[in-house]
């Protein structure tokens, strides 16, 4: 397929108006680009502060406690995210 090719460009903007939802998956590329640095790379987060450990759900399932911080309670905000989904409205975190 032509990437311009203009019939198919029409169909699949005729099936996102049809959609009840959408999703864009993106890169990096477009957060850059709006100003919000990467990852990788120069200026990324991980060049600048040094690359997470990569074992973090590992680490999670040998000690939740402990890859939690040492807290593994629920907080105010979890009650609340809770509470909306039964039935009831959120509330303010003010």
């Amino acid at each position: 397929m032509d990437p311009w090719d203009a019939e198919a460009l029409e169909r699949a903007a005729r099936c996102l108006a049809r959609a009840r939802y959408a999703v864009a998956l993106t890169g990096a590329g477009l957060s850059v680009e709006s100003g919000i640095p990467p990852f990788r790379g120069p200026g990324g987060l991980w060049t600048k502060h040094g690359e997470p450990p990569m074992d973090g759900y590992q680490r999670f399932l040998q000690n939740p406690r402990k890859a939690w911080g040492g807290s593994a309670e629920p907080g105010q905000s979890d009650a609340r995210v809770v509470g909306s989904t039964r039935g009831g409205a959120p509330e303010s975190g003010a």
